[in-house]
């Protein structure tokens, strides 16, 4: 077998299934690992969007969604529809359908989990296991898997990372992620903790929960990887110590090698790295990036801070590689533009 990416997603679907459907995944697993050659499940789908972006010529983020669903033989139709995306099948070719909306952004992320719906059926017909997609128990685990391929597709883990160390996990560091793959914020951050080993990404909120009471910062989603450190929803920053929340809102960033917390009788002390979610002021159309000569615009703020969670065994483990990488730089990172990714693939 061929060298293969972290089994990250493996867990992740793993923790998905059922008792009724740990055999689909494993049966599914078997067909990518077959099919390309590599010893997990992510090792498969990393290859499958690797090889479709380069049948694409689409090789430098933000790529193409025209030209992703041309190298699949599918067309895109914007129509009114019950769900977010809808993958129709033709005798040659796919149709996919997506509802009308504003967000654009998380438009993309919907087509690309609808190109994964794609590529799953192709390669079970290559192993003849098409009819697992007929077995509701599959269902589950196959929409999981094409949330994976979407964010592979759209964010591919060595890119992903690799501009994560350039810029560190900084407000600037962030936008430029935001702006690289054109996607949402939350797939951004959901993509984060798949592509640090160990990671776990909170998102908190300035709130008031009673009449009378002042308002605090609060965890309002905590997205854990495999062994990352839990934080309750509705959690305050009060609780933290140090207050790394409320000293990144003010100063633009924060961090700690061991944060102090204790949570239902236990005690936790992650390292953390924290930042604002965006900028108070919001970027003029000369900041924003430019896609297909057009001008996409940010979406609304919705969350104040993002606090990045290892657990000391793994800051320890990645002290050397990445830990060091994630604290943010001095320069500033481009807005890009279209002739930016013209330059980079002459």
């Amino acid at each position: 077998m061929g060298s293969s990416a972290p089994a990250v997603i493996d867990h992740e679907l793993r923790r998905l299934t059922t008792e009724s459907s740990v055999d689909a995944l494993d049966r599914i697993t078997e067909a990518f690992r077959g099919v390309y050659g590599c010893e997990t499940l992510e090792g498969g789908l990393v290859r499958a969007c690797a090889t479709l972006r380069e049948k694409s010529g689409e090789r430098v983020p933000p790529f193409s969604m025209r030209r992703l669903l041309g190298a699949c033989n599918a067309s895109l139709v914007e129509r009114p529809i019950a769900t977010e995306g809808r993958l129709e099948l033709g005798r040659k070719s796919f149709s996919v359908s997506i509802r009308p909306g504003p967000g654009w952004r998380r438009q993309r992320f919907t087509i690309a989990h609808e190109i994964g719906h794609i590529l799953v059926l192709q390669t079970l017909r290559q192993v003849n296991r098409i009819q697992l997609l007929r077995q509701p128990s599959a269902w589950r685990v196959v929409e999981g898997l094409c949330n994976a391929f979407a964010a592979e597709l759209l964010m591919p883990r060595a890119d992903t990372l690799e501009s994560l160390k350039k810029f560190g996990f900084s407000l600037d560091g962030l936008r430029y992620l935001y702006d690289r793959y054109l996607t949402s914020h939350l797939a951004l951050y959901i993509r984060l903790k798949q592509v640090i080993p160990g990671a776990t990404i909170t998102l908190w909120c300035r709130q008031v929960r009673h009449e009378g009471d002042r308002a605090a910062l609060r965890v309002v989603k905590c997205y854990r990887s495999h062994h990352g450190p839990w934080l309750p929803l509705g959690l305050s920053s009060r609780y933290l110590e140090p207050d790394v929340v409320s000293e990144a809102c003010e100063t633009g960033f924060s961090s700690s090698l061991h944060l102090n917390l204790k949570i239902r009788g236990r005690e936790l002390s992650p390292a953390v790295l924290a930042a604002p979610a965006s900028s108070r002021e919001e970027r003029s159309a000369s900041q924003l990036p430019i896609f297909d000569g057009l001008t996409v615009p940010d979406e609304r703020r919705c969350v104040d801070a993002v606090v990045l969670l290892l657990e000391p065994t793994t800051t320890r483990r990645l002290a050397g590689d990445i830990w060091n990488s994630l604290f943010p730089r001095d320069s500033q990172p481009p807005v890009p533009h279209d002739e930016e990714k013209m330059a980079q693939l002459q």
